[in-house]
C-alpha cells in the first residue's frame, strides 16, 4: 500500500539537483534509473564563521520528527525526546533516505526553481562544488532523494522571510533510513506513520512531516547564507554582499497549512537563513 513522507529543509540547507548517485538497493521502487538524483547538503557550520569582522553564529544540522508520527525506532539512532512532544538528533556525518520512493523526481510550480542561487548570489561565473562536502563526508549531513515532488515556500510573514524546500516522496512503506556515511553498515530506521492533524479543512489524517534544519545556535542574520559555500571551494570575500530579500521573490509564501505545520518549529529564521540551490 503506498503513502507518503513529507521532507521539509529549514536553514543552511543546499540542494544540488543533479548529483550522479547510485540508490542503495531499498531506496527505489519502479523509478527511472537516470543515474542522477538530487542531494540537499547540510554543510558543517557547527563552529560558525567569522566574515568581515563580523560574527556568524554557530549552526547546528538537527533531525526533528513530531513525535505522533513515529512509530518506531531502531539500529544506531541516539534520537532524543524533546518535551513530548518531538523526538531530535543532532546530525553529525550522516546520510539520509526515504526508503522505497515509488514515483521518479518531479517539481511542483516555479518556487523550488526560485530558491536563491549561490551562483547567482556571487556574481561569479560559475562555482565549483567541494567534492570532500558534498560527496566524501565532510558535511553535517546529506539527504538524497531518489523521488518525490520538490517545492518551496517561504515560512513566515514580514520582510524576513526565509525559504523552506520541501519534499513530498511516495512510498511503499513509510520508513525512513538514516546512514551513517562513513559507515554504511551502521544504518538505523525509522517507522513513520499517518496522524490526526487540525488542518484549515478540520481535522483530518496527514502523512509524517520529517524536518531537516540547519539553523543558527543564538540567531539567524543576513550575512549567514554565506555558510552555503562550505559546499563549494569558492569563500565570500569581504566586500561581498549578503543577499537581499528580492533574491526570493519567486518563492511563493506559504499556505494556511504549512504555516500551522510549522507553528511548533523552532525555527525564528531570516532570509539569510534560506536554502540555496546550486548552481
Amino acid at each position: 500500500m503506498g503513502s507518503s513522507v513529507i521532507l521539509k529543509f529549514a536553514g543552511i540547507c543546499t540542494h544540488i539537483p543533479k548529483v550522479r548517485l547510485t540508490p542503495p538497493e531499498d531506496a527505489v521502487v519502479g523509478t527511472a534509473e537516470t543515474g542522477f538524483y538530487t542531494r540537499v547538503v547540510l554543510p558543517d557550520a557547527s563552529l560558525g564563521y567569522r566574515w568581515n569582522d563580523q560574527d556568524i553564529a554557530p549552526h547546528d544540522a538537527v533531525l526533528y520528527i513530531p513525535k505522533k508520527f513515529v512509530v518506531s525506532f531502531s539500529g544506531t539512532l541516539p534520537l532524543e525526546e524533546l518535551d513530548g512532544d518531538a523526538y531530535t538528533w543532532r546530525l553529525r556525518g550522516v546520510q539520509l533516505y526515504v526508503t522505497r520512493a515509488a514515483e521518479d523526481i518531479t517539481t511542483t510550480g516555479t518556487s523550488y526553481d526560485s530558491l536563491p542561487s549561490l551562483t547567482d548570489i556571487s556574481g561569479r561565473l560559475s562555482l565549483e562544488l567541494d567534492r570532500r562536502v558534498v560527496l566524501e563526508g565532510r558535511a553535517a549531513a546529506v539527504v538524497d532523494l531518489y523521488g518525490g515532488a520538490r517545492d518551496a515556500y517561504k515560512h513566515a510573514e514580514g520582510a524576513e522571510q526565509a525559504v523552506v524546500g520541501t519534499f513530498s516522496v511516495r512510498t511503499e512503506t513509510q520508513r525512513l533510513a538514516v546512514v551513517l556515511m562513513r559507515d554504511p553498515r551502521n544504518r538505523g530506521y525509522i517507522q513513520l506513520q499517518d496522524a490526526p492533524e487540525d488542518t484549515p479543512a478540520g481535522q483530518l489524517i496527514v502523512p509524517p512531516r520529517v524536518y531537516v534544519m540547519n539553523t543558527g545556535r543564538d540567531t539567524d542574520i543576513a550575512i549567514d547564507f554565506f555558510l552555503h559555500y562550505y559546499v563549494t571551494t569558492w569563500t565570500p570575500p569581504h566586500d561581498q554582499k549578503p543577499p537581499a530579500p528580492e533574491n526570493y521573490d519567486g518563492v511563493r509564501d506559504a499556505t494556511q497549512e504549512e504555516m500551522l505545520q510549522d507553528r511548533d518549529i523552532p525555527m525564528g529564521l531570516t532570509f539569510g537563513c534560506s536554502n540555496s540551490i546550486y548552481p
